[in-house]
This record gives structure tokens, C-alpha cells and sequence, in this order.
């Protein structure tokens, strides 16, 4: 009996002590507070499998601002997969009908600072 209650103890001290976790969303503040990513890559900050779509091309984000590696982009219809450092991808899609969507995205990071562009 007296075990659990010091294990109960020490397991409520320890609880108490630890700081809430931060996603990366709010570990970096949006426009006007001082941040340089734009607000739609800020989920995707540290977080690989996470899809973002961008509204305004060109852009570029820096790596050591946000981590974009294994992100998805998208920019209007076209969308790709962050490459490896060094490389760059372009995606194009067709379509049957007239769009006001863009339809291509190019996506290339720096092979030394690993920064991402996002070009159309």
C-alpha cells in the first residue's frame, strides 16, 4: 500500500513539472508577428505526410524557418511531393474543360540550405 502511494506521488510531482507540448503551428507565430512562413505551410512545419495547398506562387521557405521534408503541395489543380535536397519536381495537369485554377507546380529545394520553392 504504501508503495503505490509513493509511486501516485512521484508520478503527480512529475506530471506537474512537464510543459504542455507545442505544435508546430503555434511554436511559430503568423503574419504580423514576426514570422516569415506564410500562414499555410505552418501545420506543415515538422510534420512530413502533411498536405498543403498554396495560395500565392512564387514563394519560398526557408529550412531553417520550417521543415517541409515529405510535404505535399498543392497549388490549384497540380500538386507534388517535396523532392530531395539538390533536385526539383514539376507537375501539369490537363483538363477537358476551361479552368481558372492553376494547373502546374514546380517545386524545388536547395541542395545546401534546403530552402523550398514553390514556383507555377
Amino acid at each position: 500500500m504504501r508503495r503505490t502511494l509513493l509511486v501516485a506521488a512521484a508520478v503527480l510531482a512529475l506530471g506537474g513539472c512537464a510543459k504542455p507540448a507545442q505544435s508546430a503551428a503555434k511554436a511559430v507565430a503568423g503574419p504580423g508577428h514576426g514570422s516569415r512562413i506564410p500562414d499555410e505551410f505552418l501545420a506543415a512545419c515538422g510534420h512530413p505526410g502533411t498536405e498543403v495547398t498554396v495560395r500565392k506562387v512564387p514563394v519560398t521557405v526557408k529550412h531553417d524557418d520550417c521543415d517541409l521534408t515529405a510535404t505535399k503541395i498543392t497549388y490549384g489543380l497540380a500538386g507534388a511531393d517535396v523532392p530531395k535536397p539538390g533536385t526539383s519536381v514539376s507537375a501539369a495537369v490537363e483538363t477537358f474543360v476551361a479552368t481558372t485554377e492553376p494547373t502546374t507546380i514546380t517545386i524545388a529545394v536547395d541542395k545546401v540550405t534546403l530552402d523550398v520553392t514553390v514556383t507555377s
